[in-house]
This record gives structure tokens, sequence and C-alpha cells, in this order.
């Protein structure tokens, strides 16, 4: 009787090992990867007491700030060469579970765009800038 060490797997072990391997380094990934962008969240308790007379709080209701941020790296290096990051999107998502939906709104930040060409008129009313 061989034992069970001496034995070799089959082509269907070798893929079950493979699988259950990939499997689980997934999960750890997955885990590592929600463990990193949670623990970036911080989250403060505010008292309310000082505001006055407040709206009810809704259970389970979440008001999330967005913030986008803007470096000057790469292809944005064209806009400038600013150290760091700046905030270039804001934006308040208010997520509730009454409506079981999400509403957000955006907070306009000024932005780098490109204007379309607008020829100066050749009669022009008001004064007219002159060049020492």
């Amino acid at each position: 009787m061989a034992s069970a060490a001496g034995k070799k797997l089959s082509a269907g072990g070798w893929v079950a090992v493979i699988t259950t391997l990939l499997v689980i380094s997934g999960s750890l990934t997955a885990y590592a990867a929600y463990y990193d962008i949670y623990g970036n969240i911080a989250q403060e308790n505010i008292d309310t007491d000082a505001f006055g007379d407040r709206p009810s709080k809704v259970e389970g209701a979440q008001n999330i700030l967005i913030i986008g941020s803007d470096i000057r790296d790469g292809e944005n290096a064209d806009y400038g060469s600013e150290e760091g990051e700046r905030p270039d999107t804001l934006a308040i998502a208010h997520v509730s579970p009454e409506q079981k939906s999400a509403t957000i709104v955006n907070i306009p930040r000024d932005s780098v765009v490109q204007l379309a060409d607008c020829p100066r008129p050749t009669t022009s009313r008001g004064r007219t800038r002159t060049r020492p």
C-alpha cells in the first residue's frame, strides 16, 4: 500500500490547489485595498446642540464630502508647475435610506478651460484700451 505522502497530484488536483490559492490571495488583496481606502476616511462627530433648533435626524442618512484633486504632473504640467495638490472638484453626496437614492450637490470651482476665440468687433462702445 502506498502512503498518501508518496502520491502525486493529478491535473485536477493541481487545478484545485491553484484555484484555492488564487481565491485566497484575491480575497486578501481585496480586503487590503478596502482597509486602505476605508482607513483614509476621517469621520468626525459634531455636537449639534450648539446649532439650536434642527430637523430631526434621519436614521442611516449620510453626507459625504467628495474632493477631487488637481495634480500638476504628467499631462497637467502644461497648466503650471505648482507644488502639491489642490482641490478642483467639490461635491456633497447625501445618501438617504428613505428615498433609496443619493443626491449629489456640486460646489463649482474655477478651472482652467479653453475659451472660444472671440474676435474683437471693429466698432466698440466704451473706453478703448490703450497701450503705453
